[in-house]
């Protein structure tokens, strides 16, 4: 029972890294109503395209700035 409390801890710090560090969760001031809410939403959808695009073999953070800068990387995150 320990093991998989464990786990499951480790996959939720994982996720709560990945949002603070590359995507600076923890430095936005989002207070407006649920505008924090649905910031956390779209950066869980971003994160879960970043990983799902397999055929771009570089870093989260890259592949990131790749997509911001790059028409058609930003396709193959979206439909891929």
């Amino acid at each position: 029972m320990n093991d998989i409390i464990r786990k499951h801890w480790a996959i939720e710090n994982n996720l709560h890294w990945q949002l603070d560090v590359i995507l600076s969760e923890d430095n936005d001031l989002k207070n407006i109503e649920a505008s924090a809410e649905n910031m956390n939403i779209i950066r869980e959808m971003v994160l879960n395209m970043i990983e799902a695009a397999k055929t771009l073999k570089k870093s989260k953070p890259i592949k990131m700035l790749t997509a911001m800068l790059s028409d058609q990387c930003r396709e193959k995150l979206l439909f891929s």
